[in-house]
């Protein structure tokens, strides 16, 4: 079924919403489409089943009312129904992912590198200041209970600073610092999901930085507190923790242009690549042992099996966070042997 069948069947009180109308203006790929239809739930259901008659359409959250198409792979259609389009934005995350555009004013196309809109920009409706803080290269939650209701939105605000370069605004970081705790709240594999699309980006030692400065990287993991004041006398103010980010400062230089620091065979580079989020992991994890293990030993600081308790204290940290078997023996094995 194409995309332009499925316009015509969600009718003219259908909008796009979100990322979509973000990444456009940003001039980045659109892999998902979010559309929002304004009806009544009557009206709604009939519509999903008029789509269903014609392509797969499944429930992606039956309780909240959204569904998805596949159009391929990698792309993907969500639809949901709205009594009224302003509540619905101001129940959204952050004013950059807050824009929207009625669908019939969009063309959608598709190529090789996702979804492509044609659309006007003074057809693009912004009721939250979204396209200031676009321009201002801004993430502000539109409102407390944004980051509140759903604590997971509090990494997202990190995860889409280092994605888009962006800053975090001081109103929102002072709301996570009061919110911290909550996160914990959060489905522990949905954390473990914007951790590792942190963890992708060339800016995550500067990303996890900021997270700790307002207490959410240490909600997270609680035990990464301990190195901040471990072995000062060595690693100068900060500790162990200043020296964790350094050593992911280091691969993210490395995975920027890993050809040029490494002088191996390319199926090896490759495959450092493909493992570029196991083996920040293990970085952001390899000391968290030193604190239990330090010890002055005539007069001098050691650490002695701080590997192989890491490898313990990681192993159960990352099944904690729904981590495969096969990615905590891979990154279990990197700590108690570095």
């Amino acid at each position: 079924m194409e995309v332009k069948e499925i316009k015509e069947i969600l009718g003219h009180r259908a909008y796009i919403v979100g990322g979509a109308i973000r990444n456009h203006l940003l001039k980045k790929e659109i892999k998902d489409l979010d559309i929002v239809i304004e009806s009544e739930e009557k009206k709604f259901l009939a519509i999903i089943k008029n789509i269903s008659q014609k392509t797969s359409i499944f429930p992606l959250d039956r309780e909240r009312g959204i569904y998805r198409i596949n159009i391929s792979d990698e792309l993907t259609l969500d639809i949901s129904r709205s009594e009224e389009m302003k509540s619905d934005i101001e129940r959204r995350d952050f004013t950059i992912n807050s824009l929207y555009i009625e669908l019939k004013a969009t063309k959608i196309k598709i190529d090789k590198n996702g979804f492509k809109l044609e659309l006007k920009n003074e057809d693009i409706k912004d009721i939250t200041g979204g396209l200031k803080d676009l321009k201002n290269k801004k993430i502000k939650a539109i409102n407390e209970n944004s980051l509140k209701d759903d604590p997971l939105r509090m990494i997202r605000a990190y995860r889409f600073a280092a994605s888009f370069g962006f800053e975090i605004e001081n109103k929102t970081l002072d709301i996570i610092k009061g919110s911290k705790d909550l996160v914990a709240n959060s489905a522990p594999e949905r954390i473990r999901d914007e951790l590792l699309k942190i963890l992708e980006t060339n800016d995550s030692s500067r990303t996890l930085l900021h997270m700790s400065r307002t207490g959410l990287l240490f909600s997270i993991f609680p035990e990464l507190k301990l190195q901040i004041k471990c072995a000062e006398v060595y690693y100068g103010k900060g500790g162990v923790f200043k020296h964790t980010l350094n050593v992911i400062r280091r691969l993210d230089i490395l995975y920027e242009e890993p050809q040029r620091y490494l002088n191996l065979p390319l199926r090896l580079i490759e495959e450092a690549e493909r493992e570029r989020n196991a083996i920040k992991m293990a970085a952001l994890l390899h000391d968290i042992a030193k604190p239990h293990k330090a010890r002055f030993i005539k007069d001098r600081l050691r650490f002695f099996g701080h590997e192989e308790y890491g490898g313990v204290i990681a192993e159960r940290m990352l099944r904690n966070l729904r981590y495969s078997n096969n990615d905590i023996k891979y990154i279990k094995t990197i700590i108690s042997n570095h």
